[in-house]
């Protein structure tokens, strides 16, 4: 249940994001309740993973209900030279989101 499809374009702005629609158009640095940090790490990663032809990153993100930090991995594909798309999980979920 906790499955999702983003993809990212060379700006770093989302193509797809079946978790938050309205996030689509939007660079991932502008959210609110992703940090700098967390968005730096996840585009290092997830464009390293893309460049290779695909392959597992592990990351943080920030739950947007909580403000909790979360644990999640994603596997990457690139969709070509500067886009990407990943499908991803929560590793852990705060006990605060689900008791």
């Amino acid at each position: 249940r906790d499955i999702y499809l983003f993809a990212l374009d060379s700006d770093d702005r989302y193509l797809v994001q079946g978790a938050v629609p309205g996030h689509v158009g939007h660079r991932i640095h502008d959210l609110p309740r992703i940090s700098a940090a967390h968005a730096d790490a996840f585009i290092v990663a997830a464009r390293a993973a893309a460049a290779e032809g695909g392959g597992w990153i592990d990351y943080q993100a920030i739950d947007a209900d909580t403000g909790l930090d979360l644990q999640k991995t994603a596997w990457i594909a690139p969709l070509d030279q500067e886009a990407f798309i990943g499908a991803g999980v929560h590793r852990s979920v705060p006990a605060a989101v689900h008791p």
